[in-house]
C-alpha cells in the first residue's frame, strides 16, 4: 500500500492530458498503461543474459516512445532505482519534465514509496537545480517530504546550488578600444577649432587693421 500520494494528478497522466471533449477514461487508460510498462520492464530488467539485456533495451526504447516524459516518472514514484538509470541513459532530457501540475521528477522521487535516498540521489547527482524547482503551488520538493534523513540531503543540495549562483562569474564581455584617428587628421581638427576660437584663419593671415601695436 503506497503511504503517500503526489496531490491532485498522478505522475502517470503526464504525457496525456485531457483536451476538450476527452473522455476522463483516456487518461485512466495511460496511467494503466504506465504502470504496466514500468511493471513490464522491471521484470525484463532481472534477466542479466546477453539475450535479456537486448529484449529490456528494445522494450525500453518502445515504452519511452510511448511515454516519454511519464515513464521517468512513475519509476522514481514507485522507487523502481535501477530502472531510473536506464531510462536516463537513453531519454536524459526526461529529467527536466514537469507534469500538468508542474511537479518535477524530484517532486515524484520524494512523494514515492521505495529507494527515496537513492533516487533522489541519482536524480541530483544528475540535475542539481530539480531541489529548487516548485509546483503549480509554489511547493518545492523538500515540501513533500516526510522523512529528515532526506529533508537533509535536500536542503544540502539547496545550499550548494545557491552558492554556487552566488559565485557564478559575470558573463566576460570583452571592451573593443576606440579607434585613434590617423595624426593628420587629429593636427587639422585641432587647427580648425583654433581658427574657430580665434576668429580668424593662422595660415597666411595678417594682422587686423584695428589691431594695437606694440
Amino acid at each position: 500500500m503506497r503511504k503517500q500520494q503526489i496531490p491532485t494528478l498522478s505522475t502517470s497522466a503526464l504525457d496525456k492530458s485531457p483536451g476538450p471533449g476527452s473522455p476522463d477514461s483516456d487518461i485512466e487508460m495511460k496511467s494503466t498503461s504506465v504502470k504496466s510498462d514500468i511493471d513490464e520492464l522491471a521484470k525484463l530488467l532481472k534477466d542479466k543474459t546477453k539475450d535479456g539485456i537486448a529484449i529490456f533495451n528494445s522494450a525500453l526504447k518502445v515504452c519511452i516512445e510511448n511515454n516519454p516524459n511519464a515513464l521517468l516518472h512513475e519509476a522514481a514514484e514507485h522507487g523502481k532505482k535501477k530502472l531510473v538509470v536506464e531510462i536516463l541513459k537513453v531519454n536524459r532530457d526526461s529529467i527536466n519534465s514537469t507534469t500538468p501540475q508542474g511537479l518535477s521528477v524530484l517532486h515524484s522521487a520524494v512523494a514515492g514509496v521505495n529507494n527515496k535516498k537513492e533516487i533522489i540521489e541519482i536524480l541530483l547527482n544528475e540535475e542539481p537545480i530539480l531541489v529548487t524547482k516548485k509546483d503549480a503551488l509554489g511547493l518545492t520538493p523538500s515540501c513533500y517530504n516526510t522523512s529528515t534523513e532526506i529533508l537533509k540531503i535536500l536542503q544540502e543540495y539547496e545550499r550548494n546550488v545557491i552558492d554556487q549562483a552566488l559565485i557564478k562569474p559575470a558573463k566576460y564581455v570583452p571592451i573593443t578600444p576606440p579607434k585613434c584617428l590617423p595624426i593628420e587628421v587629429v593636427q587639422s581638427n585641432l587647427e580648425k577649432a583654433f581658427e574657430e576660437y580665434m576668429g580668424y584663419k593662422l595660415v597666411g593671415q595678417t594682422n587686423p587693421t584695428n589691431s594695437d601695436e606694440f
